[in-house]
């Protein structure tokens, strides 16, 4: 069905990736997140704004539950939750009311970003991506998704949902990324009549075993293909098809 809302040209202008957002550190850290890996760590990130089921947070923390329990990630395994602190509470509450054991299975809620990331530079953002071992965004609907983008310009590896958003700039075969299965679009506890992909929790636990299991290929590929991600998602060439159209419209 199309939908005419104005007879004048609308066009979709895509986010860009800040240039603060690379896979170098300086100093180098040490140990290497590959080092850890070896010695049996494994630090996953998530950040969210809502426990609502938007960003696939509880959903996450059911399947790294069960993981956890079936002994398949390793005991030093973290999951790290940049939550705001509405959502904070909630988070922890749900944890509470199943009866899961918070510091048994390593769930480490971090507030360090202030609410909703506002006011942290997006070299500060990059440091926080860079000290994971992989960013995991389930979300059933997302208006872009930055967290991916940003994650990848800094080389590091992403479990995400090809859903709503993402699908923008996670294309199919993305280096450093693993898709995240999601089923038909159904109801979704956001805006009345809201409708998203449905989202399993065990499609969540099978993205974070195959990516653990196979992480030393995924960083490789995520910092290899770093730097060419990083330009073609970055902000001058973004925005290279409305500054041309804007200059278009100056000169008629």
């Amino acid at each position: 069905v199309t939908m005419h809302y104005s007879e004048r040209t609308v066009m979709v202008v895509p986010h860009g990736v800040f240039p603060e957002f690379h896979e170098r550190e300086s100093p180098p850290v040490i140990p290497t997140l590959e080092t850890l890996y070896a010695e049996g760590e494994f630090r996953v990130l998530h950040l969210s704004s809502s426990s609502r089921e938007r960003k696939g947070t509880l959903k996450l923390l059911k399947a790294w539950a069960s993981l956890k329990a079936q002994e398949l990630l390793p005991k030093k395994a973290r999951l790290l939750l940049v939550l705001t602190p509405e959502s904070r509470v909630e988070v922890m509450e749900w944890i509470a009311d199943r009866g899961y054991d918070q510091l048994a299975l390593n769930i480490q809620p971090i507030n360090r970003l202030g609410p909703r990331n506002e006011g942290a530079s997006p070299a500060y953002l990059a440091t926080v991506y860079r000290s994971a071992h992989v960013l995991y965004q389930p979300s059933r609907a997302e208006s872009f998704g930055m967290t991916g983008c940003e994650a990848l310009a800094c080389g590091v590896p992403i479990i995400a949902t090809r859903a709503t958003g993402h699908g923008q700039w996670f294309s199919p075969g993305l280096d450093g990324a693993v898709p995240v299965r999601v089923g038909p679009y159904t109801t979704i506890d956001d805006l009345p009549g809201a409708r998203a992909p449905k989202l399993y929790s065990k499609s969540i636990a099978e993205a974070l075993e195959y990516a653990y299991t196979d992480f030393v290929k995924l960083k490789a590929a995520a910092l290899a293909s770093a730097r060419s991600f990083r330009e073609t998602w970055s902000w001058e060439a973004q925005l290279s098809d409305f500054r041309k159209f804007l200059e278009e419209e100056v000169n008629a």
